[in-house]
């Protein structure tokens, strides 16, 4: 799959696969460019279906995520844990739970260093901007 994505946008990111048009791509990939691809929403729904092609992007998307969060516990170590949150995270909380900690801990020697920062789902939707209203009212309130 990196490589068709090569193929396609040049550099190829986690942020690109990790995104609601990531579930796109590998939704078009597994399922053959000539096919029709559904939206974000449209392929979770057909997942929930049983869809083949759908149930095999969520999957992966799963897995990719479970891995990139695995390697960003090693290389910073968090205390506090990882996060997982946003958009597609929240509407994919059914296969998260089952299948993420699996790839999450997948780090060979280094599985109980992973082992030991907490992975965390964060269900609730529009954290991103309760944060920002709750720092700009606290810009708006201080003495000028």
């Amino acid at each position: 799959m990196q490589s068709w994505l090569a193929d396609r946008y040049g550099h190829v990111s986690y942020e690109r696969v990790l995104s609601g048009q990531g579930l796109c791509d590998m939704y078009s990939h597994f399922g053959g460019t000539g096919r029709n691809v559904p939206s974000p929403a449209a392929i979770v729904g057909a997942a929930q279906g049983g869809e083949e092609t759908a149930l095999r992007v969520v999957h992966c998307f799963v897995s990719v995520l479970g891995q990139f969060a695995g390697n960003l516990a090693l290389q910073f170590s968090p205390a506090a844990g990882i996060y997982l949150c946003g958009g597609v995270v929240g509407h994919l909380s059914s296969w998260i739970t089952e299948g993420f900690m699996t790839h999450y801990l997948a780090k060979g020697r280094m599985r109980p260093q992973v082992g030991k920062i907490p992975a965390c789902l964060v269900t609730e939707q529009g954290l991103g901007l309760r944060g920002a209203i709750r720092i700009a009212r606290g810009v708006i309130d201080e003495p000028s």
